[in-house]
Order: C-alpha cells, then sequence, then structure tokens
C-alpha cells in the first residue's frame, strides 16, 4: 500500500496547480461559449477593462468565433468598454456584414451605438448594413447605432424607421410566437436608443406614451425601456427652474 501514498500526494499536487493557474484573456473569452443565453458577467468585464488595451485583441478575435455565443458575448463586453472600445468599431462592422446570426448583429450594433466613433468610411458601411438588413431588431440596433454616431438629420432614413418602430398600432402584433417577440424587440430598442437623442423631444414623447398606454405592450417593454424613456425626455423638455 505504501507505493499509492506518494500517487495520492502527487495527485493533490496536480489538482492544486490546476486550481491557482491564473486566467488569461483569450480563455476568458472562450469560456463564454458555456454560459448559454446568458451574458458575461460583471467579474468578466472588469478583468478585460484591467488589462486593456492588451485585452482587445483577443475581444477583437471573439467578434469571429466559430462559436455565436462567443461572438454575442464579445459584443456585449464591447458595448460596456464603450469609448474604451472604440478602436474596435471598425472589426464589428466588418463582422455585422457577414454575420449569419441576427441576435449577433443586434449586440454587434448596439456596441458600436456605444463606442461612440466612426469615419466618413465606417458610417457609410454601417448604413449598406442598414439597408440590407431584414430582421426588424438588428435593423432598428443599426438604425440606433448612426442617429447616434451622426444625427437625425444626417440620417433621415434611420431616423424615420426608429419613429415607424414605436408606432404602436396598427398593425396588431403577429400572431406567431417568433413574429411577435421580433415585433416587441423592435419596440424595445427604438426606445433603448430614442431616450438619448436630444432636442426631438416632441416627436418622440407622444409615440412612446402611445405605446406605455396601449394594454398589448408587454411589460418586459414599459418597464425596461418605454417609461424611463418617457421619464428622461420629460425630464429635458421641462423648463429650468434656475
Amino acid at each position: 500500500m505504501r507505493p499509492l501514498i506518494p500517487i495520492f500526494l502527487a495527485g493533490l499536487t496536480l489538482g492544486c496547480t490546476d486550481a491557482v493557474r491564473p486566467r488569461s484573456v483569450p480563455s476568458v473569452i472562450s469560456a463564454w461559449s458555456n454560459l448559454g443565453a446568458k451574458l458575461p458577467s460583471k467579474e468578466d468585464v472588469a478583468f478585460i477593462r484591467d488589462r486593456l488595451p492588451g485585452s482587445l485583441t483577443a475581444l477583437r478575435a471573439g467578434f469571429a468565433h466559430q462559436d455565436e455565443h462567443v461572438r454575442m458575448s464579445s459584443a456585449f463586453v464591447a458595448e460596456e468598454l464603450g469609448s474604451e472600445a472604440t478602436s474596435l468599431a471598425s472589426y464589428m462592422i466588418q463582422r455585422l456584414q457577414s454575420e449569419p446570426i441576427p441576435i449577433v448583429r443586434v449586440y454587434l450594433a448596439s456596441a458600436l451605438a456605444e463606442v461612440g466613433h466612426l469615419d466618413s468610411v465606417g458610417v457609410g458601411r454601417l448604413e449598406d448594413c442598414f439597408r440590407a438588413e431584414q430582421n426588424g431588431q438588428s435593423k432598428t440596433e443599426i438604425a440606433g447605432a448612426l442617429v447616434r454616431l451622426c444625427s437625425a438629420q444626417d440620417e433621415p432614413v434611420a431616423w424615420q424607421w426608429l419613429l415607424q418602430s414605436l408606432e404602436a398600432f396598427p398593425p396588431d402584433p403577429p400572431e406567431e410566437l417568433g413574429a411577435r417577440h421580433d415585433f416587441w424587440e423592435r419596440r424595445w430598442s427604438a426606445a433603448k436608443h430614442l431616450r438619448t437623442i436630444r432636442g426631438r423631444e416632441d416627436a418622440v414623447l407622444p409615440l412612446l406614451k402611445g405605446l406605455q398606454a396601449n394594454r398589448k405592450t408587454p411589460d418586459f417593454v414599459v418597464d425596461q425601456q418605454v417609461s424611463g424613456a418617457i421619464a428622461d425626455l420629460e425630464s429635458r423638455a421641462r423648463p429650468s427652474t434656475d
């Protein structure tokens, strides 16, 4: 029995070595393939942020990862980084043009709205994405990015798409479950972007209030975006007392 003791101790040593092995940025990103429908944790975002700018190289590779959950999560983390991820904007647009999965395109476009800057070439490519997009929520996120990165005046087609996305009814929501989900996600996304636009409160507030008042509007749309958007816009439209 004695020979088993050093073998057992060696196994413990190896186990401890694995347990304390430091994480790397690529390993953290690869592990996102196991998240399923969840998104990276605050701890993962902080881990990536603490290792900037070097971690951006691995995050950029994540946009082209074979697993769609890694691609989606990489876009989510880029959005969380905001202006710290501006250098990734061109890579996100490149991926947006070829990405086959609509929900990944949603996260890529949403991230682009937050990174804060595109040159004229990037804007032109994003406009191409908007014109080509067939998925309602993805198209709404791209429209939001265009209006926020440029302006409603410079992007009138995207602006009109956002306003039309808030129109309550008609038409009534589709009966088919997937189409109904997309219908409401489009309105969720439009409210998210329009609440950030200044100087257009008169055009946006009536649409938001109509959506809020309609009994068919799901709670997640009202509670997560519409109510807050109304509060934000009314606060900005209120005359200053200073």
